[in-house]
């Protein structure tokens, strides 16, 4: 498997990580300040999407952050 494969497989494992992980129901604040960098990190915005499963991974956790774990994560963010 070459390095190109072995990044390509590396990344949709942690797309799907993070998909079961918000579909399960068992985010923690932690979990949403990874994705979130996640999907920073691949130039995910709402501007351009072209990776479907970066795409998933956005909108699930977008339909799933409560307020009450915004404001958690907003408190993180502050102490950092």
């Amino acid at each position: 498997m070459s390095k190109k494969d072995k990044l390509t497989s590396l990344h949709e494992q942690i797309s799907d990580y993070f998909l079961d992980k918000i579909k399960s129901g068992d985010v923690t604040a932690a979990d949403v300040n990874n994705m979130l960098k996640f999907l920073k990190d691949n130039g995910v915005n709402s501007a351009s999407i072209k990776n479907p499963k970066l795409q998933a991974v956005a909108e699930k956790l977008s339909e799933s952050i409560s307020d009450e774990m915004l404001a958690q994560l907003e408190n993180e963010m502050e102490c950092n």
